[in-house]
Parts: structure tokens; sequence; C-alpha cells
């Protein structure tokens, strides 16, 4: 199959619209699990889900490494 120049700008577009509507689903889907904490406490938790995130990420290129 050949990729025309034409192809490649739909494709592109359909990539774009399925991205934005993932992202408005995962936006709306971490207001709703956020919400179950207080607002004062939201930014807090999500600051320390990245840590935690983080260390996962390190552990696991660790043990890949060994």
């Amino acid at each position: 199959m050949k990729v025309t120049a034409g192809s490649s700008l739909a494709l592109e577009s359909i990539r774009k619209r399925k991205y934005e509507a993932a992202r408005e689903i995962a936006v709306a889907l971490q207001a709703e699990v956020l919400s179950a904490l207080p607002e004062s406490e939201r930014e807090k938790f999500l600051e320390q889900l990245g840590t935690v995130a983080n260390a996962a990420q390190n552990l696991s290129s660790k043990s890949k490494v060994q």
C-alpha cells in the first residue's frame, strides 16, 4: 500500500481527534477520582503519586539492567 501525502494527512487528523477524545476522557476520569479528596489535598496527592510512579519506573529500569 502506497502512502500518499493526502492519506498521511488524513491519518494525522484521525490520530489527533482520537488523542483529543482520549485526553478528554482521561481528564474527566481524573477529576472524578480526585473528587474523593478534599480540594486542598489534591495537588499534594498528585505530587506524591508522581514520586511513587518515578520510584516504580526506576526500580523497573534497574531490574532490566541486572
